[in-house]
C-alpha cells in the first residue's frame, strides 16, 4: 500500500491487526491542510496493517476522530453510520435512512 504525502509514521509497534494479529504502523498527518479542514470530520491518528496478505488496510478507531465544528452543522445529515464497534445480535449494524411516507390505505370508505 502506498503512503499519501501528508502522511508520516510515528511507530511500527502499534495494536495488533484484529483480522490477522500483525503488529501495525501509527500513522498521522505531517500537518492539517485545507483538503482535512474542507471534511466534515478526519482522524488525527490511525493504524495501517503492513501485512499484504490481509484484507485489512486501514483502522480507524472514534476517539482519533476531530469534528470540523463549521462544516458539522451544514453538511450533517440526520442519520449516522455507526462505528465499527456498533453490533446488534452478534452482528455489524448499519443504520440506514429511513424515509416516513403514508401509505395508500388498503380499506375503502363506503359512502
Amino acid at each position: 500500500m502506498r503512503m499519501a504525502k501528508n502522511t508520516k509514521i510515528v511507530s511500527l509497534e502499534g495494536p495488533p491487526c484484529d483480522r490477522c494479529g500483525c503488529p501495525t504502523e501509527i500513522r498521522e498527518h505531517e500537518r492539517i491542510t485545507e483538503k482535512e479542514l474542507a471534511k466534515q470530520f478526519y482522524y488525527s491518528r490511525w493504524y495501517n496493517c503492513p501485512n499484504q496478505d490481509c484484507k485489512t488496510n486501514v483502522i480507524t478507531l472514534p476517539e482519533f476522530r476531530v469534528w470540523n465544528v463549521n462544516k458539522r452543522s451544514a453538511s450533517t445529515t440526520w442519520w449516522r453510520r455507526p462505528s465499527t464497534a456498533t453490533v446488534l445480535n452478534g452482528r455489524s449494524a448499519i443504520l440506514l435512512p429511513i424515509i416516513l411516507h403514508r401509505r395508500p390505505s388498503i380499506r375503502m370508505l363506503s359512502s
